[in-house]
């Protein structure tokens, strides 16, 4: 099994931390975890704090700071093989083959792919009907 990751933002804010739980549910649902998570603070907005500090130094340090960030890594496992037809799991739709009437099987071997009637015959023993 390969590993495939995503990399997201959100803002440290009540708003961004919403959005952040909303997001991280959906993609646990997806099979995703988290794998690393890290704060990047906000910093100085460097254009005011130089006009006010022109004006006046101390004024420097009344200049706004930029949000700070929230860095998430997630990561899942992904099959390398192809996956089953119509995402439906190998041994499901080879039980289902087999139960099928000759007829039904022909219909739905046309259908597969050439990997597809390989797999099935490499895992299941299942071969043109």
């Amino acid at each position: 099994m390969a590993l495939e990751y995503k990399t997201v933002q959100f803002t440290n804010d009540a708003d961004g931390i919403a959005r952040r739980q909303i997001y991280l549910n959906q993609m646990s649902s997806h099979g995703w975890k988290v794998v690393s998570e890290s704060i990047e603070q906000g910093h100085m907005s460097g254009g005011q704090a130089c006009c006010l500090a022109s004006i006046c130094l101390p004024l420097g340090f009344l200049a706004q700071r930029t949000a700070s960030v929230v860095n998430i890594t997630l990561a899942r496992e992904t099959s390398t093989s192809e996956p089953a037809v119509d995402n439906e799991p190998w041994a499901t739709y080879a039980s289902k083959f087999s139960s099928m009437s000759p007829e039904e099987k022909a219909l739905e071997w046309v259908k597969l792919t050439d990997a597809q009637r390989q797999h099935l015959f490499r895992r299941f023993n299942i071969k043109y009907p």
